[in-house]
């Protein structure tokens, strides 16, 4: 055994930082940059870490020398023969006796919050600490993604506390069992130990990037399956007829997983099925998916994932907290307003720029927002393909920790984006952060968020139970009218104003670029909730918004229902997101013909002529995007 970069004695009590035991197997690609998102904001002694190679064939270990000595955190760096998981962390934990003690793979990304917030939560009495699980199926194929998809749903998934990647435990909980035995399964072997009133799932969020094809997933599934049967000791999973029961409810409550369900349970009844004739002939294979690993750590240019919030080479204390993002499209006129605002709400914020990028408007902006703040940034495009596109643009253009997109029409009050940022540091589950909008006459505007469109939200719009009835939880769900005021989790954050994590926008790629224009908010947040995250809206976070200005009159009706329908279709599975996006066409030609007969509340009442006019030009948008 070698350590090396920092190595202390064996036995050595060490009761000071948190001990942090990474065990790695042929994991050059990827090593240094768990590093450097654990340790990006991390104190100088905070963490006490080990870097267990075991029976590599590659340079994990040298790597992982490397990003030690550039991070300049203490970083010991084991080298064993054996490719044993359990074996090198029994030799880690010979070197670093310390706790609370973080068990941490080496293919995710754990960042410094999240790690800090496990070894909190064990300090504060837990015996078991573990993340908040948020896949990365950007780079999976369909099947995967949809197996995934049902399998993230399912309530005892969610309730699991292994399979997430990280786990911190206690000296008492480490003190249950002896050695670390030889078997995959080391974190079920460990979290089963742990009565399930002892244990907390921190609300910070851990990567994970899940195998990418389907015959991946049988291949881990069949090891995880393997690691279960042969890991001892009790179990906090539900009864086969609870999860058959939790199964037909969940189908029940969101009919369109019912597709991702029935790939989820095929796939599962094959990889159980292979992992019996596994073990009665036992010819148990540990494999895991290389495909994945070597698309993870393709260059930028080639990956199928954008660069994540943590570049390497970037040291975290340089990095600014956030850039603020606007896309303008013929905006000159009134963009100045908003940049003025965010300009003097940003004072308090060092590092931050204002990111201005211009689709192609020719209407001079740089000569409108010339002189206003030597933190803009303009960024002239030479193409209109759409507000998502040009936000992908701004987002290329930083390297800040969040992005905060602001519409070229909206105007923040002087506290809002530091309030937005208090709140995402409170609730770093969030991923999304949105605020409270005002119309230019100061009164409360309840479109700061959304509730999740449905194909029942579709059908009451259709019958125009909506309308009859605005701000009903029952028939008119996706009113944002039940907000009181108070910060709270909701489905869909307004664009309007949106502070965004980059881990967050990375997970799901972003903004989906098909969407011209309206509705990509939706989506994403509807995504990135998916992707375990929980999108909020702050009520300190004050802003005016009069909504479409840059695409007023009776063209904005339109192309809102353009971006409804392409939502539809995207989150709903077939048949029921065209379904659901005809409804809407119903729903328009019912308002067409009684509009003006819709009670005041709700969402603001458009005008007859609008609703006809939209009904006349269906052929536009009945299609999406």
């Amino acid at each position: 055994m070698n350590a090396a970069t920092g190595g202390r004695p064996a036995g050595r009590s060490f009761e000071g930082p948190a001990v942090v035991i990474i065990p790695a197997h042929n994991e050059e690609n990827l090593i240094a940059r768990a590093l450097e998102v654990l340790l990006a904001d991390a104190e100088p002694s905070e963490f006490d870490v080990v870097v267990a190679c075991n029976g590599c064939t590659d340079d994990t270990a040298e790597r992982a020398r490397l990003a030690a000595s550039r991070l300049g955190h203490r970083v010991t760096v084991l080298s064993t023969p054996i490719a044993s998981k359990a074996a090198a962390i029994r030799a880690a934990e010979a070197v670093a006796p310390g706790f609370p003690r973080v068990y941490l793979d080496a293919d995710v990304e754990c960042s410094t919050a999240t790690a800090r917030a496990m070894v909190s939560a064990v300090r504060s009495g837990a015996a078991l600490a573990v993340p908040t699980r948020v896949l990365d199926t950007s780079a999976s194929t369909p099947a995967a993604r949809a197996y995934y998809g049902g399998w993230s749903a399912l309530p005892w998934v969610q309730e699991q506390l292994a399979g997430r990647g990280a786990y911190t435990v206690s000296r008492a909980a480490r003190e249950t069992f002896g050695e670390f035995p030889d078997i995959g399964a080391d974190d079920r072997f460990v979290t089963t130990r742990v009565p399930r009133n002892e244990a907390v799932v921190v609300p910070h969020p851990i990567l994970i990037a899940p195998p990418g094809r389907l015959s991946d997933v049988l291949r881990v599934r069949r090891r995880v399956y393997a690691g279960n049967v042969l890991a001892p000791g009790p179990a906090h999973d539900r009864s086969r007829a609870n999860r058959v029961g939790a199964l037909a409810l969940t189908v029940v409550r969101r009919p369109s997983l019912a597709p991702k369900l029935v790939v989820f349970a095929g796939t599962t009844a094959v990889a159980k099925a292979l992992t019996a004739w596994d073990l009665h002939r036992g010819t148990v294979v540990w494999g895991r998916d290389e495909a994945q690993r070597a698309v993870r750590s393709a260059p930028p240019a080639a990956s199928a994932r954008p660069a994540t919030a943590e570049p390497t080479g970037t040291a975290g204390a340089d990095r600014a907290e956030l850039d603020v993002v606007v896309v303008t499209y013929r905006s000159a006129a009134y963009v100045g307003e908003s940049l003025r605002a965010a300009d003097g709400a940003l004072a308090s914020i060092p590092g931050a720029r204002i990111i201005v990028v211009d689709n192609d408007s020719r209407d001079d902006v740089a000569a409108a927002i010339g002189g206003i703040s030597p933190r803009i940034e303009l960024v002239l495009r030479d193409v209109n393909d759409g507000f998502a596109a040009g936000c992908h643009a701004g987002v290329a253009a930083s390297d800040a920790r969040r992005v905060l997109f602001l519409n070229p029409d909206a105007v923040v009050e002087a506290e809002a984006i530091v309030a937005l940022v208090r709140c995402a540091d409170t609730h770093p589950d969030a991923g999304v952060v949105g605020g409270r909008a005002l119309a230019p006459d100061g009164s409360l505007d309840p479109r700061s968020w959304w509730g999740r469109p449905t194909l029942w939200s579709a059908v009451c719009f259709a019958t125009g139970l909506s309308s009859l009835f605005p701000g009903s939880r029952l028939v008119d769900p996706e009113s944002p009218d039940r907000w009181d005021g108070r910060a709270r989790a909701v489905p869909v954050v307004s664009g309007g104003l949106m502070l965004v994590d980059r881990v967050a926008w990375d997970a799901v790629d972003g903004f989906d670029r098909d969407f011209f224009l309206y509705g990509e908010d939706a989506d994403f947040c509807l995504r990135v909730a998916a992707a375990g995250w929980s999108p909020r809206v702050c009520p300190d976070a004050v802003f005016r918004h009069p909504v479409g200005a840059s695409s007023a009159g009776s063209n904005r009706l339109p192309l809102v229902l353009r971006g409804r329908v392409t939502t539809y279709r995207k989150n709903l599975s077939a048949p029921w997101g065209r379904l659901a996006g005809e409804l809407l066409v119903l729903g328009t030609g019912l308002r067409a013909l009684a509009a003006g007969a819709r009670p005041s509340g709700g969402r603001p009442s458009i005008g007859a002529a609008a609703w006809r006019d939209t009904w006349r030009r269906r052929t536009e948008w009945r299609g999406g995007w």
